[in-house]
């Protein structure tokens, strides 16, 4: 038995599998985003931020796009990790930061 036929088991209809793909598109730069920030790679901070910035330029796309195929219960995942990303901005996103990009390049 291979991994998609557990999938099947789960007996979903054709808009439950498109919002599952949609769900999966929707996660794949955070899956990208981790596999950069793997150990194995040891990214600098510069390329930390750039990396962030991408995510929540990314993040706010999904949010404002008003596109009918996004399913508002994705938007929503995408405005509690915006939050998220606001909470952490303010201790990422200072002189100090800035210093070390300078001395990081």
């Amino acid at each position: 038995m291979n991994e998609n036929d557990n999938f099947t088991k789960l007996d979903l209809i054709d808009d439950e599998w498109r919002e599952l793909q949609l769900f999966c598109d929707f996660l794949k730069p955070f899956f990208e985003f981790i596999e950069e920030m793997s150990g194995s790679k040891y990214p600098t901070f510069r390329i930390l931020l750039i990396l962030l910035d991408h995510l929540l330029e990314y993040i706010i796309t999904i949010i404002d796009d008003n596109l009918p195929e996004i399913p508002q219960w994705i938007k929503e995942i995408a405005e509690d990790i915006k939050t998220k990303f606001n909470s952490i901005s303010t201790n990422l996103y200072n002189s100090t930061a800035y210093l070390i990009l300078v001395l990081d390049s």
